[in-house]
């Protein structure tokens, strides 16, 4: 999958800040006001319109009913017919009632005591098996239902980034008139400067200055009252959640069964060769990377479950959240900053030659680069821990007479502690 930005990125200077939906929303309420009032009116004469088709379909029946009781009762000899009509409805309504008594008081308590029977015996081996597929089938559309909001959510986050370029293409052709106008009117004024010299020249910087001006550096200049994040939302199965009271082979076999089914999808992406491994960015996430999350997420949860005390690395953890959503139900969510300083980060944990995500879970497959490293160096897996110390970078061991003098050609005299869950040694 290639990355969907692309050189469209850099097109708009507002597209760095603007495009993000609590960015955009001042546009979006302006657009609803408007449309708004004129739904209120169509709303209100379609309604009125229905009232009055109902209202004359009722009258219609009425009438209908009114000469037909008419027409049949003109003389003695229709009435006696008439009367026979209506004994041979009283007999079908006592035809119908015994009917109905019979099967209200014979044939349903029948029924009642079969069935009651039948559900004592089958009662919990029916129960258990209808849960079972229950929730099966919610875990595999909640899944299928987070990954089809992440895809919306992109395409989403493209439409708001179009329409942030047209707002700033408008807002140029604005500024470009207004420079025409300002320089069409210095014109006028040099023409009648003789009556109004002073005047000109007390004006004449202001002039100028709005003549010399560019429109990028005032678009640029323009900053949003929040800043811009991506809340990508993840799947939080029930079996991940610990503080539940789950038996731990079930809650074993639902994690096993949910990292399988992400497994086989990524699987299909990477043999497809649709999946971009090298992309870094973090302020656009590729959809492999965030199917690849979650199969970490779930495989953490796996570790932890079968007691496992060094916890995996991913490249995303550091903008993973834990919160609660309205019912009190944990919910995880990735924050990624879209604005403000560059947030590169190193690969995916799988290489560009890989075909396939990796299918053991709990192991050190996703970290075979580190394993290579000797005794006495490590290597930084977090960007933080200094701002001149570049991520994956290996850093000798200081106590070495070949490193000492190696340090000291190089001019660099960093050394010290790190704790145990940022390096490899």
């Amino acid at each position: 999958m290639k990355n969907l930005l692309g050189d469209s990125w850099q097109r708009g200077a507002l597209v760095q800040f603007r495009f993000s939906p609590g960015n955009f929303r001042q546009l979006r309420d302006l657009i609803t006001k408007n449309n708004n009032l004129l739904g209120e009116v169509i709303s209100a004469f379609e309604e009125k319109a229905a009232l009055d088709f109902q209202y004359s379909k009722t009258l219609k029946k009425i009438s209908s009913r009114l000469h037909n009781a008419l027409h049949d009762a003109e003389c003695q000899i229709d009435k006696g017919w008439t009367s026979a009509a209506e004994q041979f409805d009283i007999q079908s309504t006592l035809h119908s009632n015994l009917g109905s008594a019979l099967t209200d008081d014979i044939v349903q308590p029948l029924k009642s005591i079969k069935y009651s029977q039948t559900k004592t015996l089958k009662a919990n081996l029916v129960r258990k098996r209808r849960l079972q597929e229950q929730v099966k089938r919610s875990e595999d559309e909640y899944i299928w239902a987070t990954i089809d909001l992440e895809k919306q959510r992109r395409v989403a986050e493209n439409v708001l980034r179009k329409g942030v370029e047209s707002l700033e293409a408008v807002e140029k052709q604005r500024l470009a008139h207004c420079q025409t106008a300002i320089g069409r009117y210095q014109r006028k004024v040099e023409q009648l400067a003789p009556n109004i010299q002073q005047m000109f020249e007390r004006h004449a910087s202001n002039l100028d200055a709005a003549l010399q001006a560019d429109s990028t550096d005032y678009i640029t200049s323009i900053q949003p009252s929040t800043s811009a994040v991506n809340h990508i939302t993840l799947t939080d199965l029930y079996a991940e959640n610990f503080a539940e009271i789950m038996c731990s082979s079930r809650r074993r076999a639902a994690l096993d069964r949910v990292s399988t089914l992400l497994d086989t999808e990524l699987k299909r992406l990477y043999s497809k060769g649709t999946a971009d491994l090298l992309a870094v960015n973090t302020k656009q996430i590729t959809l492999v990377e965030f199917i690849e999350y979650l199969f970490y997420k779930v495989n953490d949860a796996i570790n932890s479950l079968d007691g496992g005390q060094n916890k995996g690395y991913h490249r995303l953890s550091r903008f993973q959240h834990k919160l609660k959503d309205k019912f009190g139900l944990p919910m995880t969510i990735l924050t990624i900053p879209i604005t403000g300083e560059d947030q590169s980060l190193p690969p995916p944990s799988l290489n560009s030659t890989s075909q396939y995500a990796p299918s053991s879970r709990g192991s050190n497959d996703d970290y075979e680069e580190y394993d290579q490293i000797k005794a006495g160096q490590c290597v930084l897996v977090e960007d933080k821990i200094g701002d001149d110390w570049l991520v994956g970078r290996i850093i000798p061991d200081p106590t070495t007479a070949e490193n000492k003098s190696q340090l000291k050609s190089n001019g660099s005299t960093k050394s010290g502690r790190f704790p145990t869950s940022y390096v490899a040694f």
